[in-house]
Order: structure tokens, then sequence, then C-alpha cells
């Protein structure tokens, strides 16, 4: 007796589809998880747990050569030493902060006057010996109309000198004043940058290519050629007692 075949079950072939899915999914993994050995260090794969879904879980472990981690270990030690130096300062930069700039008229003058007055009036002071040589070569009397009018001449003169000092000096002075403010600033600014933190990096998972099954389709195409398969037995069937039954009927009314 011919008997149409079933229909293959949903739920099964999923299921068994899923399976080997699952399968080649594992394989894809292992045969890309390559351990890679260089000079500087390593990297290994290693299955260290299995999932909630069952599934096995991997850890790729990077390591570095003796050297090189030498070399990591001194830099994050100089890095938290850098840190806490920066700490430290944090209390001499918000004294700096707590008081404004002055850039003042007055401020730059008071500024310049300290940097320069010293040299500026040593070199006037010589001049000055020098004109009193002068005055007393020439038979010019202390305290006469002419060495009167020769000192205030003099005098203006370095007065004048010293006012172009300032003149000329003020944005000097001003930029100056600004980055004594900002040294403990950008003091702070380097140490920080040699604390910070340096991001990990990860390696790629590997991605493999390895054609899947069509477990699937396998199932179907074995389903078809069984329903066709027996289709035709049945068509072969059926046709015989027509086939049979017109061969009687011509030989008994010929």
């Amino acid at each position: 007796m011919v008997s149409t075949p079933s229909p293959p079950d949903p739920q099964e072939t999923a299921a068994a589809q899923q399976a080997l899915n699952k399968e080649t999914a594992v394989t894809q993994y292992e045969l890309g998880a390559t351990n890679q050995i260089t000079p500087y260090g390593g990297l290994s794969y290693e299955q260290t747990g299995t999932s909630s879904s069952g599934n096995p879980t991997y850890t790729a472990t990077q390591t570095l050569s003796p050297n090189q981690q030498a070399l990591l270990t001194g830099s994050e030690n100089l890095g938290l030493g850098m840190l806490g130096v920066a700490q430290n300062q944090l209390g001499n930069v918000s004294d700096a902060l707590s008081q404004p700039v002055d850039l003042s008229s007055s401020a730059t003058e008071d500024y310049l006057y300290g940097l320069a007055s010293p040299e500026f009036n040593q070199q006037w002071d010589q001049q000055q010996a020098q004109l009193e040589t002068q005055l007393a070569n020439q038979g010019i009397a202390v305290g006469s109309q002419a060495y009167t009018d020769a000192m205030n001449n003099f005098g203006q003169q370095k007065t004048d000198a010293w006012d172009q000092l300032l003149l000329s000096g003020h944005q000097t002075a001003t930029s100056d004043i600004l980055a004594e403010r900002n040294q403990p600033l950008n003091e702070l600014g380097a140490l920080m940058s040699g604390g910070q933190v340096t991001p990990p990096t990860y390696a790629q998972t590997p991605q493999p290519g390895v054609q899947g099954v069509d477990y699937t389709g396998l199932v179907n195409q074995q389903y078809q050629a069984e329903l066709a398969q027996s289709q035709a037995m049945m068509s072969g069937l059926f046709g015989i007692p027509t086939a049979i039954l017109g061969g009687w009927a011509q030989s008994g009314f010929a």
C-alpha cells in the first residue's frame, strides 16, 4: 500500500537547524581564536565558562613581554606620582587664583621698577659721576648756576629715559605678570597630563567564514522527493485498471 509521506515537523526542523547553527558558530570562533606571540607580548584565547543559554564563553587575554610590562608599570607609577604632586599643588593654584590680577599702570610700573631699576640706576649713576668729573675739569664749581643747569638737564634726561622705559615696557610687564599668574596653572596641567588614564585596547573577536548547513532546505528537499515518488507510484497504480479494462473491452467486442 502506497502512503503519502508526512510533512516534516516545523518545530523539530527548526530545533535541528538551530543546533547546527550553534555548532557552526562555535566552530567559526574556535578556528579564528588563534593564540598569538610577538616580541612585545601575546594574545591567548580560553574557554572560561558557559552562558545561561548553554553557549560556551571565551576570554581573550593580552600579556606583555617582561620589558614592555616594566615600561608600562614604570609609566603608570610615574603618572601616579605626578598626579600626587598635582594634588599637592592645588593649594598654590587656589591661592594664586584667589588674588585678582592687577594690570594697572601703577602695577606695571612697580613691576618694571623692581625688574629694571637696579641696572637703570647703576647706569645713570655712572653717567652722573662722569658729568661731575667733566664739570670739575672745566672749572665749574658745585653750586654755581652752570653746575645747577647741567645737573638739572641731566636729571631731566634721566626722567625722560625712565618714562620711555615705562612706556615701552608696559606690554612686556603685562605679559610677565600674566605669565607669573598662569605658571602654577601650567605646572598643574603638565602634572595632571602625566597621570591620565590610558583606555584599554581590545582584541577583535575572530570572525572566520564557515558555511553553515542548510538543514531546513535539505529536509524540505527530501520531503518533496518522497512526495513526488509517492504521487508517481499512486498515479501508476490507478492507471493499471484503466489499461486492463481498455484491453479487455477491445478484445471482447472486437
